[in-house]
């Protein structure tokens, strides 16, 4: 933390995330660097499952961890914090499916991942999601269409892939909060075949 995270702290405030293009926006200089070290090192995988590739350290030792690269850098650590986030999102609700496929590469750190849940009309009021989730031909998958705001670390070129835990509502679903499912969307879909 102390010599690779702190010194990007003051320089990345003033340089800032870069949008490209519509698919892509790249993170300030070291960054995309420090994020190798940081999953080379086994760093983001310290408290999850052994069966999918973590550690299976307890959760104190987790917080250690994020608290000294907080202490560094804050900025910085969203990105792996807000995977273990979705992470542990996919672990309480997903399917075995789902966890099969997902948690992997999430907690190896091959892949990031967010929480997409706010609207541009809801602010906190997460009971006003429009977003709409419509089941594909066969069932086996979903077509979203909505706004969702305030994705931080939504998209950036630390990792091939962004797993994105979303809120929306299926057809015939209830007004409010109850009405909310969430869905799993990455970035760019993944073969069964090649992970």
């Amino acid at each position: 933390s102390e010599n690779e995270l702190a010194p990007l702290n003051e320089r990345a405030d003033r340089e800032g995330c870069t949008w490209v293009d519509a698919h892509t926006v790249t993170t300030p200089h070291g960054y995309k660097d420090a994020y190798s070290l940081y999953r080379e090192a086994g760093w983001q995988s310290l408290m999850f499952p052994e069966e999918y590739g973590g550690q299976n350290l307890p959760s104190s030792l987790a917080l250690i961890q994020s608290e000294m690269i907080a202490a560094a850098n804050y900025t910085w650590l969203m990105f792996p914090g807000l995977s273990k986030g979705a992470i542990k999102t996919i672990l309480s609700h997903g399917s075995d499916a789902l966890k099969e496929k997902w948690l992997p590469p999430l907690i190896s750190g091959e892949y990031t991942g967010t929480m997409c849940l706010t609207e541009p009309q809801c602010g906190s009021d997460l009971g006003q999601v429009t977003t709409r989730a419509e089941p594909t031909a066969g069932g086996a998958s979903y077509r979203l269409n909505g706004t969702k705001i305030f994705i931080s670390c939504g998209e950036h070129d630390m990792t091939e892939n962004i797993v994105h835990c979303v809120l929306a509502r299926l057809p015939g679903a209830p007004e409010g909060t109850k009405g909310i499912s969430l869905f799993l969307v990455p970035k760019r879909q993944v073969d069964d075949e090649s992970g």
